[in-house]
């Protein structure tokens, strides 16, 4: 069986880390990529490619041009390689596929409001009892006590929005009370270190909330990427992202970024979505896109997938057109 698979927001790290994936996979995939820029790199290697609107700038627009394509190309599944369609999808996805027959491949809409907004996702896991960085909505009354507790650096980011765009290392006062003025609507949180020890762990969960393995990468960052993954097969990391993705409520791909620390590892980040790292999950033997293939369209049992070890090393790739 062809399976049609459409990819989104090609243009970017995801949506071409999944076509790599899938790619690698012993599946009979016919591969589709959308983009709202032209000039996106990953729309030259697909099987076929599609520029459709903005999601960020007209939704409406979007999901009707979305809804032509999956049904003229009898499209199977989405997979979302963006922030901007995830967060557009996310309430929508039911509704979509009644109307066109293609899964999305998007946690349920309340899960996806969680993790995005960092200070609700403190409140849920510090409720949960899952280790976490204290973290606080800075106002002039708490601003004291907390640095008392921590000292410096700190942590100011985004209350809104995925993965670690925005972060800042705040190392005095004077940091401090000028972010606090120029920046709106922030957290902050704790710094836990030290930086060698970073963490991106990838979970698969089944449509009945069930975790099939993970797969732990200590890696290094450069301007927020990964560009070196070393696979660190850490039992009590894997067995707590795993518990986590569970909780959460995420169906299908899970990121988990943590650190550890003196006291432990402290959970930073749930993305429930493809990674950047997710080819490099899938050379190593934890092919996430593949298995959201396998589960959701073909109906399989997914098996705890056999990790490899080994580390990935990333770099530059250019494409040409003429």
């Amino acid at each position: 069986m062809t399976v049609n698979v459409l990819i989104t927001g090609m243009g970017q790290t995801i949506g071409i880390g999944i076509l790599k994936a899938l790619r690698m996979s012993q599946l009979n995939c016919r591969l589709l990529g959308t983009d709202c820029e032209r000039k996106s790199a990953g729309l030259y290697m697909v099987d076929r490619a599609f520029v459709v609107p903005n999601a960020s700038s007209d939704i409406k627009e979007y999901l009707r041009e979305m809804a032509v394509v999956c049904r003229r190309e009898k499209v199977d599944i989405v997979f979302i390689g963006s922030d901007p369609e995830l967060l557009v999808f996310a309430p929508v996805a039911e509704d979509f596929t009644r109307e066109t027959g293609t899964q999305v491949m998007v946690s349920p809409d309340s899960v996806i409001k969680r993790t995005t907004d960092k200070w609700e996702l403190y409140g849920f896991l510090s409720g949960e009892g899952f280790p976490v960085p204290e973290t606080i909505l800075p106002v002039e009354d708490n601003l004291g006590p907390f640095i008392a507790r921590h000292g410096f650096p700190l942590i100011i980011k985004p209350r809104r929005g995925y993965a670690s765009r925005s972060l800042l290392v705040i190392r005095n006062d004077e940091e401090l009370h000028f972010y606090g003025r120029t920046l709106k609507d922030v957290v902050l949180q704790e710094y836990v270190g030290p930086d060698d020890q970073e963490y991106t762990v990838g979970v698969f969960v089944t449509r009945s909330g069930q975790s099939r393995g993970a797969i732990v990468l200590r890696r290094e960052l450069a301007s927020g990427l990964t560009f070196r993954a070393e696979v660190a097969q850490d039992e009590d990391i894997a067995v707590l992202s795993r518990r986590i993705a569970e909780r959460s409520g995420v169906i299908g791909p899970c990121n988990i970024q943590l650190r550890k620390s003196e006291r432990g590892p402290k959970i930073l980040e749930i993305n429930p979505r493809f990674s950047s790292t997710v080819p490099i999950q899938a050379y190593f033997g934890y092919n996430q896109p593949a298995m959201a293939v396998e589960h959701f369209v073909l109906q399989k049992e997914i098996v705890k997938p056999q990790i490899l070890q080994g580390a990935a090393l990333r770099y530059w790739q250019e494409i040409y057109i003429q």
